[in-house]
């Protein structure tokens, strides 16, 4: 067994999903912020939210974000280009 996963998945709500299928995912801004001396900068940050969990971790982890999950492989989603290896409802 590898080390790390070669499968990221994005866990979603029903409706979501049926987004993500018919269109594209939908980025969320998540909130950043650096402290360096005196400053301070605030911004947001657009991303999807992808795990790295192994298959025995991931029902351990998909209450926050929903039930349903789609599987990519890593080098896929690197590259932009995700091909789907899988659904998992949970």
């Amino acid at each position: 067994m590898a080390l790390y996963p070669q499968i990221l998945f994005h866990f979603t709500k029903k409706k979501s999903l049926y987004t993500i299928l018919n269109e594209t995912f939908k980025a969320s801004y998540a909130r950043e912020r650096i402290i360096g001396g005196n400053n301070t900068k605030e911004f947001a940050v657009p991303m999807v939210s992808f795990s790295d969990l192994r298959l025995s971790e991931l029902k351990n982890n998909i209450g926050t974000y929903g039930k349903f999950g789609i599987g990519f492989t890593v080098i896929r989603v690197s590259f932009s280009y995700p091909k789907i290896v899988g659904f998992l409802a949970f």
